[in-house]
C-alpha cells in the first residue's frame, strides 16, 4: 500500500458517526387558549427520520381535535477537522406539526404521544395546556348572518360578518371608538382566506374587497385578520396578502383592516357595529357552510382618571348553513327541464325544410336566459303527444352542448307521412325565481315539406324505414292477401298457357 492510500485509510478510519438514541419532544406554541381556538403543537422525533410512523395522539381525543398539518425532516450532518483529525457528526430527526382545537375547558396534559420506528414504540408527554371557556358577556357580540337561509339555484344570497362592540360611556362614545388604535383585536375568519374558486358558486372578489379594507393610516381603530402579513413598513404591501413576501428586508407585520362601522342600539345599549356583507349565487343544489368567526383581543370599556380601561374578550360566532334547494314539486309541469332563474327563452329549428318521408332531420332546441345551467336537462319530447303525430323522435340520442347562457339540444327526427307538415311547438317549463312560480314557453312551429318515396304497390309503412341509414325500403310485393297483380285498364293481357307445338327455343324467349 503506497503512502497516499495509507493516509486516506487513516483519514477514513478517523471519521466517527455519533447517533443518539431515539427520543421525543412534545411542545405547544402557547400554554393558554380558549375553547374553539386552534394552536400549534409540534412532535419532534430525535434520532430517527426515515421509517418514522405518524405519531399517535389518541390521548387528545377526549378534549380536543388534532389534525396533522405537515411533517418535515430535521436531519443534518457536519464535519469537523481539528489538527488533521476528522470527526463527522450526523443527526437524524423528523418534526410533525399539528393543529389542536380544544373542545372542553380545563387543564390538560399534552400526551402521552407515541411514535413507532425501527420496530420499537417510543412515548413522551408534554406540558400542561389551560383551556378557558368562552365567557358569557355582552361587550362583544359576533355573528355570521345569511339572508335568506334557503335559496333556489341561481337565486342570490348574502353573508354578513358582524361584530358589535359596546360603546364607551358618554361623552367619550361620540369621539372615540371602543377599539384601541394601538391594540387591534384579531379576527379569524376562514371565509376570507384565499382558496380555489368553486365552479358551482359565484363568489365575490375577496382580493379586491380586502384591498379596499386595508387601513394604511396610523392611529386608526382596526382589526388584524387571519394570517395576512406584510413586510411593508407602512403596513400596506397588499401584494403579500395572496402571495409571497418578496425580497423586502423588513420584518413581517400584520395587515390592519378597517371594516365599515355604524352606531346602533341593541337591548337599550349603544354599540359600534363593524360589518362586511358578501354576495353569492349558487348554481347547483347543495348545502353551503359559512363561518365560524372568532374574535380575540382587548376592547375599551370605560374611562377612569382620564385613562381608558380595557377588557380582554374572546368570543365565537358559529358557522351558518345555506340550503340551495330545487323548486317545489307542487304545480311542477311535466315539461319542466330543471332550470331556475328568469327571462328564459326557447327556440327550435330543423336543418331542412324539404325532405322525403323517413329522411333523418336534426332538430335543434336552444334554451337561454338568466337561468341555472348545471341542472338544465333536455326535455323528453316523446311525452308531448302532439310532436309524435307526424314525426318519429329519438330522445335517447339527444346531443347536449353548453352555451354561455344556456344549453343547445340536438335531436334526430323523421317524418312518417308525406305532405305539407308542421313540426309542432315544443313546450319547455322553468321556475321563475322572481315570480316564485313555474312558467311554460312554446317554440314556434316549423313547416316541413315531406315528399313521398318511390313505391310500387303500397305506401311506406312506418316500420319499413331503416334506422341506420334513413333510406326507404322499396316494396315490390303485392298487397297482403292478393293472389296476383292486377293490370291497369287498357293494357293487353297474355294467356298463362302456351299453345301446343311451339318450339322449345321460343318458350325460352317467352320466359323473359
Amino acid at each position: 500500500m503506497n503512502r497516499r492510500c495509507f493516509s486516506f485509510f487513516l483519514l477514513f478510519a478517523a471519521l466517527s458517526v455519533s447517533a443518539a438514541d431515539v427520543s421525543l419532544q412534545v411542545k405547544a406554541e402557547a400554554s393558554r387558549v380558549y375553547i374553539g381556538e386552534s394552536l400549534g403543537v409540534t412532535v419532534s422525533v430525535n434520532g430517527a427520520d426515515r421509517g418514522v410512523e405518524e405519531p399517535d395522539l389518541s390521548a387528545f381525543r377526549e378534549w380536543a381535535d388534532a389534525v396533522l398539518e405537515n411533517s418535515q425532516s430535521s436531519s443534518h450532518s457536519s464535519t469537523i477537522i481539528v489538527n488533521g483529525s476528522v470527526k463527522r457528526e450526523v443527526f437524524e430527526g423528523r418534526v410533525f406539526f399539528y393543529q389542536v382545537t380544544p373542545r372542553k375547558s380545563g387543564r390538560f396534559r399534552l400526551g402521552p404521544v407515541r411514535v413507532k420506528t425501527g420496530g420499537k414504540t417510543y412515548s413522551q408527554t408534554g406540558g400542561f395546556l389551560d383551556v378557558v371557556g368562552v365567557e358569557t358577556q355582552d361587550v362583544v357580540i359576533a355573528s355570521v348572518l345569511v339572508s335568506p337561509e334557503t335559496v333556489l339555484v341561481e337565486e342570490p344570497f348574502s353573508v354578513t360578518l358582524q361584530i358589535d362592540i359596546r360603546d364607551l360611556p358618554e361623552p367619550y362614545a361620540s369621539q372615540h371608538e371602543p377599539i384601541h388604535p394601538n391594540e387591534p383585536p384579531h379576527l379569524q375568519i376562514a371565509l376570507l382566506n384565499s382558496r380555489k374558486p368553486d365552479p358551482g358558486l359565484t363568489e365575490p372578489n375577496l382580493e379586491q374587497i380586502l384591498q379596499g379594507l386595508v387601513e394604511k393610516r396610523r392611529g386608526q381603530p382596526s382589526f388584524t385578520l387571519n394570517n395576512y402579513q406584510t413586510r411593508d413598513v407602512m403596513g400596506g404591501g397588499f401584494d403579500s396578502l395572496f402571495g409571497g413576501f418578496g425580497d423586502d428586508p423588513f420584518r413581517p407585520r400584520p395587515i390592519r383592516f378597517r371594516f365599515p362601522s355604524s352606531r346602533i342600539r341593541r337591548d337599550g345599549k349603544s354599540y359600534r357595529r363593524y360589518s362586511l356583507k358578501l354576495d353569492y349565487t349558487a348554481h347547483k343544489e347543495t348545502e353551503l357552510s359559512f363561518g365560524p368567526l372568532t374574535f380575540k383581543g382587548s376592547v375599551m370599556t370605560g374611562v377612569k382618571n382620564r385613562q381608558a380601561e380595557s377588557r380582554e374578550i374572546y368570543t365565537i360566532a358559529p358557522a351558518v348553513t345555506v340550503k340551495v334547494v330545487p323548486p317545489p314539486e307542487e304545480g311542477r309541469p311535466a315539461s319542466f327541464i330543471g332550470a331556475v332563474g328568469r327571462g328564459m327563452k326557447a327556440a327550435a329549428s330543423l336543418d331542412a325544410s324539404v325532405c322525403k318521408v323517413g329522411d333523418p332531420l336534426s332538430l335543434t332546441l336552444e334554451v337561454t336566459g338568466e337561468i341555472s345551467i348545471a341542472n338544465l336537462r333536455p326535455p323528453v319530447l316523446n311525452v308531448q303527444t302532439n310532436l309524435t303525430k307526424d314525426f318519429r323522435i329519438y330522445d335517447q340520442n339527444v346531443k347536449t352542448e353548453t352555451l354561455p347562457n344556456g344549453k343547445r339540444f340536438t335531436y334526430r327526427v323523421r317524418p312518417i307521412r308525406a305532405g305539407t307538415l308542421e313540426f309542432p311547438p315544443v313546450e319547455v317549463a322553468y321556475y321563475d325565481g322572481a315570480k316564485r312560480a313555474y312558467t311554460s314557453l312554446f317554440t314556434e312551429p316549423i313547416p316541413v315539406q315531406a315528399q313521398a318515396t318511390a313505391q310500387i304497390a303500397t305506401a311506406l309503412p312506418e316500420d319499413d324505414v331503416r334506422e341506420d341509414t334513413g333510406e326507404a325500403v322499396q316494396v315490390n310485393a303485392a298487397p297482403k292477401g292478393s293472389g296476383i297483380t292486377l293490370s291497369p285498364e287498357g293494357v293487353e293481357t297474355r294467356s298463362l298457357f302456351v299453345p301446343v307445338g311451339v318450339p322449345a327455343a321460343v318458350l325460352w324467349l317467352l320466359a323473359f
